[in-house]
């Protein structure tokens, strides 16, 4: 499947009460793209990366760049500003 930035959802653009974890914002952004609930994403996010250390690199230090991981059928970027892209990635 190709990768379409058309397709993806891009959260926290233009948002500036930004203090939920970017690991909840991750799992939030998927469950909303599956339509389910995010507990109920299998397998979980840690599964696919370290929550905490996702959480560490984007926190409160002022940190440039941004992370690329897949989890379940997407490619998922998020970015040091905050933004966080769920694009479709096809099965793995």
């Amino acid at each position: 499947m190709t990768n379409n930035n058309s397709t993806a959802n891009v959260l926290g653009e233009g948002v500036t009460t930004c203090h939920q974890p970017v690991s909840e914002k991750v799992v939030r952004a998927v469950a909303e793209r599956e339509g389910a609930d995010p507990t109920a994403l299998h397998p979980p996010l840690y599964d696919a990366i370290n929550p905490e250390a996702l959480d560490s690199l984007f926190g409160d230090r002022a940190t440039d760049g941004r992370v690329e991981f897949h989890w379940l059928d997407y490619r998922i970027v998020v970015f040091s500003s905050g933004s966080i892209r769920v694009l479709e990635d096809g099965p793995r």
